[in-house]
């Protein structure tokens, strides 16, 4: 890593922890990458114990998975996704809701794309890129997921890769899990 992709040691060292624990339990893997003021990478990716096909119809039922707690209304029942072309990727409670994403790219039982600025990031105004990409690795289902945010330096964007990769990391963790068991919990 250059000067401008330093992770802070601890977040690092806590992350080389997680993440070692994680790949000999899973044969998983993550990486914040291109961290920088403008912007960052976070790559998760790991074999998932189901075909492509439902792996890839897993994504759609976002409620299913996604934590309560990563939500502005509290409860997961209220998220939707439609993973269709300009399908939202959305919130809605009775006072309100909020895009959290909009579908701009589908190939069935492998990627779908989301232009998603999830959370903090929204008022940013980030460009932010998120893909679920299903493929059969070694005869195994894979499931990659890529969040790529870029926007103005002034976003002080370094110092929320750290805390944006432990929430994505909980979604994808939690996305594996019901795509193998039906559950989330």
């Amino acid at each position: 890593m250059g000067e401008g992709n330093k992770i802070p040691g601890q977040c690092w060292g806590r992350r080389l922890v997680g993440a070692l624990l994680v790949l000999g339990a899973v044969n998983a893997w993550s990486a914040v990458d291109q961290v920088s003021p403008a912007g960052f990478v976070i790559t998760w990716q790991r074999a998932v114990e189901t075909t492509p096909a439902h792996l890839f119809e897993s994504i759609g039922p976002v409620q299913q998975w996604w934590n309560p707690a990563h939500t502005w209304s509290g409860d997961a029942g209220n998220l939707s996704l439609a993973p269709t072309i300009g399908g939202c990727f959305c919130e809605r409670w009775p006072d309100g809701g909020a895009e959290h994403g909009r579908v701009i790219f589908v190939s069935k039982n492998k990627l779908i794309r989301l232009r998603a600025d999830l959370g903090p990031l929204q008022r940013l105004a980030v460009n932010a890129i998120l893909d679920f990409a299903v493929e059969t690795v070694d005869n195994k289902t894979q499931l990659t997921v890529r969040y790529r945010v870029s926007g103005n330096p002034d976003a002080g964007l370094d110092k929320l890769a750290s805390p944006v990769d432990q929430v994505l990391g909980e979604q994808f963790n939690r996305l594996v899990k019901f795509a193998e068991t039906g559950s989330a919990q």
